[in-house]
């Protein structure tokens, strides 16, 4: 018999919640740039934060994309990370680990911020999974 997908599944695979999802706070995911970018290596996936605007500038204009502008980052109040061959769609978070879910999309860049309101630790890790909870990328934040 093959294997039912529901959304519920789909978006939050049982096997990367180490507690309930009711102990995880969501994040919206807040799409600043979705594209396809030929210059990426489709080879591997990676998941890195962008630490203030001219960082972020500076990787827009290499990768020949438009500049979100300072506003629309606003770095004071948010996390702003860059996932290349990949797509981050859902975030839940927990102590020390943020838990990702997305997919693989070979040769995309998809730049997006998460609230920092939520975050009540200044040191975690965010760790990417595909729908099937196969580990992608992760990395490692402090805030403070």
């Amino acid at each position: 018999m093959p294997e039912v997908i529901t959304l519920a599944s789909w978006l939050q695979p049982s096997e990367i919640y180490e507690y309930p999802t009711v102990e995880y706070i969501p994040i919206f995911v807040d799409t600043l740039v979705l594209a396809q970018v030929p210059a990426i290596e489709p080879a591997g996936i990676t998941l890195a934060e962008l630490k203030n605007a001219d960082h972020c500038r500076d990787v827009m204009m290499r990768l020949k994309l438009a500049v979100p502008n300072a506003n629309e980052l606003n770095f004071k109040d948010n996390l702003v990370l860059l996932c290349l061959n990949a797509e981050a769609q859902q975030c839940h978070y927990r102590a020390y680990q943020t838990l990702m879910v997305g997919r693989v999309r070979p040769g995309a860049c998809h730049l997006f911020k998460l609230t920092k309101r939520y975050f009540y630790k200044d040191d975690f890790q965010i760790c990417l999974y595909d729908q099937k909870a196969r580990p992608l990328a992760v990395t490692k934040i402090r805030l403070r």
